[in-house]
């Protein structure tokens, strides 16, 4: 006979019940609204530098359409602003005060230098993308003579007064220097 004054069948009965009550919440299962798939963000690729160079092709004919499969950043407040990050180096940066037909600019930026850029529609992609590819070897050889001497001495102190000039020029960068110091050191 069951004596039900006793705890264990009432733990034993709650028990029960909590157990049903979970197996029936992960049962239900919501019907879901069909999704397109062309949004979500797999069918979405970053932009490339090559991607670039072939979009700059169109010249004035290029439009916000053209942009639509990247990935970007929306910073504009009033206007229209995308900022496609394609590495550590350059960005491509689109905007006007709308989102149809061709945009008021489409300038291809050195990340390093945001007031050095160029409008892919009319200036020469290649060039641009090939004179900071040189920026970026010139540093290397400024790093490397700073971590080449002074030969007598290991403190920090003694490398920086040793190569004050370059020293002062990577910190010129700011922020930019110590993300690539951190990722590479």
């Amino acid at each position: 006979m069951l004596d039900y004054k006793k705890p264990a069948f009432w733990l034993a009965a709650t028990a029960v019940i909590i157990s049903i009550a979970v197996a029936v919440c992960f049962l239900t299962n919501p019907k879901n609204e069909p999704s397109n798939l062309n949004n979500s963000p797999a069918y979405e690729s970053s932009l490339t530098l090559d991607d670039v160079v072939t979009l700059s092709q169109k010249g004035k004919n290029l439009t916000w359409e053209d942009f639509e499969q990247f990935t970007y950043k929306d910073t504009g407040s009033g206007l229209y602003i995308r900022v496609y990050d394609i590495n550590s180096q350059f960005s491509l940066w689109i905007g006007d005060g709308k989102l149809k037909g061709s945009p008021m600019y489409i300038h291809l930026t050195d990340n390093t230098d945001p007031a050095d850029y160029i409008d892919i529609r009319t200036e020469d992609v290649e060039s641009f993308i090939r004179k900071h590819e040189n920026d970026i070897y010139d540093d290397i050889s400024d790093l490397l003579n700073i971590i080449s001497s002074p030969s007598f001495s290991s403190a920090t102190g003694d490398y920086i007064r040793e190569h004050q000039s370059e020293y002062d020029k990577l910190l010129s960068y700011g922020e930019y220097t110590l993300h690539y110091c951190f990722r590479e050191f």
